[in-house]
C-alpha cells in the first residue's frame, strides 16, 4: 500500500511539475507582447502637457474631464486611490446606427500621429490628447468647417500617464478599453 501512494505521490509530482513548466512558458512568451494599451503608460513630462496651447483651452478641457470623473480629491493626495469612471453610460442596445447622427460631425480617415497625457489643474483627472493627422476627409459638419487632407484633429480619451515634478509617475484610467487606438495607425 506504503508503494502504490508513494507511486501516485511521484506521479502526481510529474504532473504539477510539467503543468507549471508549460505555464512558465506561456507566461514568459506572454510577458514578451506590449500590452494593447502600452502607449498609455509613457509618461508625458511634468507641465509638457500645456505646451502650444492657450490657457483658456487647457482650462475648458480640464473642466470637462474633471466634471466626469466625480473626485473630490485630486489624484495626487495620498488617500486617492484610483476610482471608477463615473462618466455617463454609454450603452448601445443595438438600435442606434454605427456612425451617429450628432451635431458637428465628421466622417474621416486619419492616422493616429502624437499623443500627451494631461494632469488637469486641480489634478482631479487624467485625459490623453491623441493628435491625428487627416487623410481623407468625407463629411465635415463642424463648426469651422475647415477639416481638410494633411491637417491635425485632437481626440481625447480619459486617462493616461504624466510624470510630476517630484519625478513621481502617475496613472489613471490606463486598462485597454473599446476602442483601441495604436500609434501610427489609420482609423476611419
Amino acid at each position: 500500500m506504503k508503494r502504490v501512494r508513494f507511486l501516485a505521490t511521484m506521479e502526481l509530482m510529474a504532473v504539477l511539475a510539467l503543468g507549471f513548466s508549460v505555464l512558465a512558458q506561456t507566461t514568459s512568451q506572454d510577458a514578451q507582447k506590449p500590452g494593447a494599451n502600452a502607449w498609455m503608460l509613457t509618461p508625458t513630462p511634468y507641465l509638457e502637457w500645456n505646451k502650444d496651447i492657450s490657457p483658456s483651452l487647457r482650462a475648458e478641457r480640464d473642466a470637462f474631464w474633471d466634471s466626469l470623473s466625480h473626485r473630490e480629491l485630486p489624484l495626487t493626495a495620498k488617500a486617492q486611490r484610483g476610482g471608477a469612471f463615473g462618466g455617463p453610460d454609454w450603452f448601445d442596445d443595438g438600435t442606434e446606427p454605427e456612425i451617429p447622427d450628432v451635431p458637428d460631425r465628421a466622417i474621416l480617415i486619419a492616422t493616429f500621429a502624437t499623443h500627451r497625457s494631461v494632469l488637469s489643474a486641480s489634478e482631479k483627472s487624467i485625459y490623453t490628447e491623441i493628435t491625428m493627422r487627416v487623410q481623407q476627409v468625407f463629411e465635415d459638419r463642424t463648426a469651422s468647417g475647415s477639416l481638410a487632407p494633411h491637417k491635425n484633429v485632437t481626440l481625447m480619451l480619459i486617462g493616461g500617464t504624466v510624470a510630476l515634478r517630484s519625478g513621481r509617475v502617475l496613472s489613471d484610467h490606463v486598462q485597454p478599453s473599446e476602442p483601441l487606438f495604436d500609434p501610427q495607425r489609420s482609423y476611419s
